[in-house]
């Protein structure tokens, strides 16, 4: 009968609220920084054939695709040697020699609404950020997916009305020469306040388990005020990893 009591005692308690271990997650949050943009990775798995690293698409579009870039971590620097990204999922998994003899795992089961969660990131290319945020909503955000773009210069305007050309043009003159094509994504709208620089940076649950991966804040243009952080969902993060990284070929980084 003691062994039925205390084996329940057991059992009642492992639903109970942990302590976070910050020092251990912060320990696998790197900055990912190019010449001129820069941005946060987290550390997914380390072995005898390096490290491989997890961030935002649009991190790898600023840094590794413009030039040489590196993972900073721990004051050291390593050169990045590889990717594969996904653009629509807003994704990018970079490789670097070294084994860095950290891993992170992703959380098996998705976030619950008002869910407290964890991001640690690199705002404007500085020292790690700790911040705590609630899981706040659902939301569908609007990103531009440059891979099937058309060129201005290939597009035929020269028997469009003169009013037409001319929006046209300024648009292009925005998109550096190119047409938007604009899409959407599922996203996790988040109470925590991110930065530039605070892209690809983690959402931890309290296990210090990846639930989500921080995208872009939303700004009040006409206060100039930080509004919400969104992330990249759990679901799109798997997707990424288990279906499309899987199956494509690592691209040589410069």
């Amino acid at each position: 009968m003691k062994f039925l009591i205390l084996m329940l005692i057991f059992i009642s308690t492992l639903g109970c609220t942990s302590t976070p271990n910050i020092e251990n997650m912060a320990s696998k949050v790197v900055q990912i920084k190019g010449s001129k943009f820069g941005g946060t990775g987290v550390i997914l798995k380390s072995s005898k054939k390096g490290t491989e690293i997890l961030t935002n698409d649009h991190v790898c579009e600023g840094t590794i695709v413009q030039g040489t870039s590196y993972a900073l971590i721990d004051n050291k620097a390593h050169k990045i040697k590889k990717y594969k990204r996904s653009a629509f999922d807003d994704l990018c998994l970079v490789k670097i020699d070294k084994n860095l003899k950290r891993n992170t795992f992703l959380s098996h089961i998705k976030p619950k609404l008002y869910t407290k969660l964890i991001n640690i990131g690199h705002p404007r290319q500085q020292a790690k950020i700790i911040s705590e945020g609630y899981y706040s909503a659902n939301v569908i955000s609007i990103y531009r997916a440059r891979k099937n773009e058309i060129k201005c210069s290939d597009y035929p305007m020269k028997f469009m009305p003169p009013i037409l050309v001319l929006g046209m043009k300024k648009m292009c003159e925005k998109h550096n020469g190119y047409f938007p094509d604009y899409k959407r994504r599922k996203a996790y709208k988040t109470s925590i306040l991110i930065m530039p620089g605070s892209s690809g940076s983690p959402l931890f649950n309290k296990y210090g388990q990846i639930v989500g991966l921080m995208k872009q804040a939303r700004f009040h243009t006409k206060y100039k005020v930080i509004g919400y952080g969104m992330a990249v969902p759990l679901d799109h993060i798997r997707y990424f990893l288990n279906v499309e990284a899987k199956g494509e070929e690592w691209i040589k980084a410069k």
